[in-house]
């Protein structure tokens, strides 16, 4: 049985792959480009502006953050590599290891299917860690 490890916060994510021979192989890696850029870097207009009828106040806006957007589109993206390679039988257990709020964000786009393969979930940032550091966070039958 085949099984994915996801190392990833905002930024960058890695997959790796771990068999019965108890092999950790690291599969794949991506990067978020946008996620090192400042939020005004990504945003061209100041918040939208409205006249509020009932008080004749001038009111701003809030715009969703840029960066969060940038993040949410990230997750979307592994969501589906990770869905395709779901269905394609590249593997049948799947454990996350993500930064706390990268977790949150991933979590609302998993399919359920894969999200169903999900067997372990740590909240931790350990994308830059060497492997043996992310191995010992797993489960010792992996």
């Amino acid at each position: 049985m085949t099984a994915w490890i996801l190392v990833a916060n905002g930024g960058v994510a890695r997959i790796f792959s771990s068999n019965s021979t108890r092999e950790f192989n690291e599969l794949e890696a991506f990067t978020n480009p946008f996620n090192r850029l400042h939020e005004g870097d990504l945003v061209t207009d100041r918040n939208g502006m409205g006249k509020n009828s009932s008080s004749n106040h001038t009111e701003s806006y809030e715009q969703p953050s840029a960066k969060k957007h940038e993040q949410e589109k990230f997750a979307g993206q592994l969501s589906e590599r990770l869905d395709k390679a779901f269905n394609q039988h590249e593997f049948q257990s799947l454990h996350l290891i993500c930064s706390p709020a990268f977790l949150g964000l991933l979590r609302q786009k998993l399919s359920s299917n894969v999200g169903n393969a999900v067997k372990t979930e740590v909240q931790k940032n350990l994308v830059t860690h060497p492997v043996d550091e992310i191995r010992a966070q797993l489960p010792k039958l992996l």
